[in-house]
């Protein structure tokens, strides 16, 4: 689950900074759990990949070689399984 998340991040599915969908919606686009998807999001925190922010959300943390590739969208509902 981690890895579908990051691969997401890293591939510029989310603007540096930007928020990503709500934990119901990955829930239900990933068809998981509420608590492995936590999990993931915790796992990607330590790894420096997201920020999360209790009761704001959860933010993409895009590193200087993401941002030198130019790749930078939303999250279209398409790209997530």
């Amino acid at each position: 689950m981690a890895t579908q998340l990051e691969g997401l991040i890293r591939k510029g599915h989310c603007d540096e900074g930007g928020r990503l969908p709500s934990e119901r919606e990955l829930v239900d686009r990933f068809g998981v759990g509420r608590g492995n998807l936590r999990e993931a999001v915790r796992n990607l925190e330590t790894l420096g990949t997201v920020v999360q922010n209790q009761g704001v959300g959860t933010f993409a943390v895009i590193r200087r070689a993401l941002r030198r590739s130019g790749r930078r969208s939303s999250w279209p509902a398409t790209s997530l399984p």
